[in-house]
């Protein structure tokens, strides 16, 4: 049975003009309404998204997902714990393979689209040391709009129903996605509050971590230095005012189109300079949900003249909008207790209902991406691992960018590490259940006799203090 169902509106009182009416009326019209191609756009970029986030992690799935890896176990709700032999682990490849196939193609959307979910929640939740912003994003977003037909329109569903028509689609789950993702934009802004921002300088030592930055972000550092305090402004303005752009019960077709502007460039621009894992094409991908129909009339065609009629609108069953309501209110409490810009006296406590909402997929709802201040500290890991025959290597830069020289006695300019080895190993040192799987990964590597694995700096000439040692 169908989680939504078609409600025709003959009124016209109830079917106006979102431009008239009273300012709650115009408001909550912007805040629940969506246009189904809008929804079928989403589910074809998230699908792609899906697709890309497993394929990027198959090259070193035995490092991280292997039993005799780094990352030998979890503690988290995944299926990848049930077994992990390779088997297993191909049988779990090709099956989400299918499944986003499937999703991103809208065939049964609503039964792939679950399975997508409980895939990427797999497979986030096995390796959460390499967890990011980008990986929270796309499991919050899968999962949110579960609630949403993204079936509609541009799939195969709709050519199997004969429903591909442009309706707006009313529902409190379209306002839980559109405050989940006010409140991504406004926290990481206004939580930018350190030195670093308020002088401007904050970009310019963005672009100086050598584990993140892209060639372009370099060449960039070296040669537009001047720019970058304006852009550091720049981007702060985006993040704090521009997704008020998108509530704006006020001209709200316009307004939201150039609030999704100002975002999406935003997020180029990270995405060319530094390397932050999925986060900006998460995010891309989350804004397409909110393109207004007005786009599309323009594009495509008009949506009076194919819907079943001027008042025709989808609307979601109550159990549903009922679990939006339980979602939302999980989410404000998480939003409540991670940020710590928020005052005290709002932090609200979990029942154990809505922690599980929060825990079992991670919706976490710390938004604090380069805040309060620019990060000022550069290195990384290195291993110096010594052979039986005496020759120095280091196994953990040899797996992550297939460097095969001595071991580093001074930080490169530029590192090109993926999202995964960066985030180990800047974690890795504090994360001591990891540290025995680290000591057995490095010395089954090439023969290794001795080793000790320690953090060398920007600036330095040596390394610093060894933190491990072989046994």
């Amino acid at each position: 049975m169908s989680i939504y169902f078609r409600h025709d509106e003959p009124s016209q009182n109830e079917n106006r003009d979102p431009r008239q009416g009273t300012f709650l009326n115009r408001w909550f019209g912007v805040l629940v309404a969506v246009d189904s191609r809008s929804l079928g756009i989403f589910r074809i970029g998230l699908g792609c998204l899906l697709l890309f986030d497993l394929f990027r992690r198959i090259p070193d799935w035995g490092i991280w997902y292997s039993a005799h890896g780094l990352i030998p176990s979890t503690s988290e709700a995944s299926l990848l714990r049930l077994s992990d032999d390779p088997v297993s682990s191909q049988l779990f490849i090709f099956t989400s393979i299918a499944c986003y196939v499937a999703f991103t193609l809208g065939w049964r959307t609503r039964l792939f689209h679950l399975l997508s979910f409980v895939s990427v929640v797999s497979l986030h939740n096995r390796v959460t040391i390499l967890e990011n912003g980008g990986d929270v994003v796309l499991g919050i977003v899968t999962g949110l709009s579960l609630l949403l037909p993204l079936g509609l329109t541009f799939s195969i569903d709709s050519v199997r129903q004969k429903a591909a028509v442009p309706a707006p689609i009313r529902s409190i789950a379209v306002a839980l996605l559109l405050f989940q993702l006010f409140v991504i934009y406004f926290l990481n802004g206004i939580q930018k509050n350190g030195p670093s921002w308020r002088s401007g300088g904050a970009l310019e030592l963005v672009l100086a971590q050598s584990r993140i930055v892209t060639t372009f972000g370099d060449w960039w550092l070296a040669h537009a230095r001047a720019s970058l305090p304006l852009l550091t402004y720049i981007s702060i303005g985006i993040e704090i005012f521009a997704p008020f752009l998108l509530l704006s019960p006020w001209h709200s077709s316009r307004c939201r189109l150039v609030g999704l502007v100002c975002l999406a460039l935003l997020h180029i621009g990270i995405g060319l300079a530094v390397n932050v894992g999925l986060f900006s094409a998460a995010m891309i991908v989350f804004l397409t949900l909110f393109i207004p129909a007005e786009f599309w009339d323009r594009i495509f065609f008009s949506a009076h003249s194919v819907t079943d009629g001027p008042g025709t609108v989808y609307v979601r069953r109550p159990l549903v909008e009922a679990l939006s309501l339980v979602s939302g209110l999980a989410i404000v409490i998480q939003v409540s207790i991670q940020n710590p810009i928020l005052p005290e006296e709002i932090h609200m406590s979990h029942s154990p209902f809505t922690r599980a909402i929060i825990d079992i997929p991670r919706f976490y709802q710390g938004w604090m991406m380069f805040a309060p201040d620019a990060p000022r500290e550069d290195g990384t890991q290195i291993c110096r691992a010594i052979t039986a025959s005496g020759r120095a290597f280091d196994p953990l830069n040899r797996a992550a960018i297939g460097y095969e020289g001595p071991p580093f006695e001074m930080l490169p300019r530029r590192l090109g590490y993926d999202q995964f080895w960066c985030d180990y190993f800047a974690r890795i040192k504090q994360t001591s259940e990891l540290h025995d799987p680290l000591r057995s990964w490095i010395s089954s590597s090439d023969g290794t006799q001795s080793f000790e694995v320690s953090w060398i700096s920007g600036g330095e000439n040596q390394p610093s203090h060894a933190w491990m040692k072989s046994q």
